[in-house]
């Protein structure tokens, strides 16, 4: 499973986890490390990820930091942002724990990055990977050596925004996700 990440000039790297702070690490990232292409951000927008390099593989770095939340909210909080259905979700959740069959039409509404931003926890992290709860940014700051910006908040949903319930089955999905999100509380 490809999983995407970024390396930071000091050797830390955080993984992309979508609707768990990674926009706000990315703009913290670019303030403290790449100066130029944060000005650039702040004048032309855009989301911070494209002014970083988003890195693929199959493992993520060593020591790797992951922004967790609790996975049935970050579900919500992504169907809720980008407008998709629980249909679409559903299928693409089975097809990765699972595998199985994607519609033609999901199929090609979904790019990988798309597909990624779905991605349980479990299958993004590694056993060597550390964790800090959402929405633990001055702790991400402190490991990652990042100057921390508490005014920073890109994309910001909170942690109790929740504008819908999760579909049961789909929670069976997140069993492991849960689990782990636990253990960490």
């Amino acid at each position: 499973m490809l999983k995407i990440f970024y390396k930071l000039p000091n050797g830390e790297s955080f993984a992309h986890v979508s609707r768990s702070c990674t926009s706000t690490l990315c703009v913290l990232s670019l303030a403290t490390f790449w100066p130029d292409q944060y000005r650039q951000w702040q004048e032309y927008g855009g989301p911070p990820q494209q002014y970083l390099e988003e890195h693929y593989a199959d493992r993520l770095p060593s020591g790797c930091v992951c922004m967790i939340r609790n996975p049935l909210k970050r579900l919500v909080s992504y169907v809720n942002s980008r407008g998709h259905d629980w249909d679409e979700v559903r299928q693409i959740l089975n097809a990765m724990r699972f595998g199985g069959v994607i519609s033609r039409n999901v199929g090609e509404a979904y790019s990988l990055r798309r597909f990624h931003h779905l991605l349980p926890i479990t299958l993004i992290a590694e056993p060597d990977t550390q964790f800090i709860k959402f929405a633990g940014v001055e702790k991400a700051c402190e490991v990652l050596g990042l100057t921390y910006d508490p005014t920073v908040h890109v994309a910001a949903s909170g942690e109790d925004y929740c504008g819908c319930d999760t579909p049961d089955d789909l929670k069976v999905l997140l069993t492991d996700d849960i689990q782990l999100w636990r253990s960490l509380t």
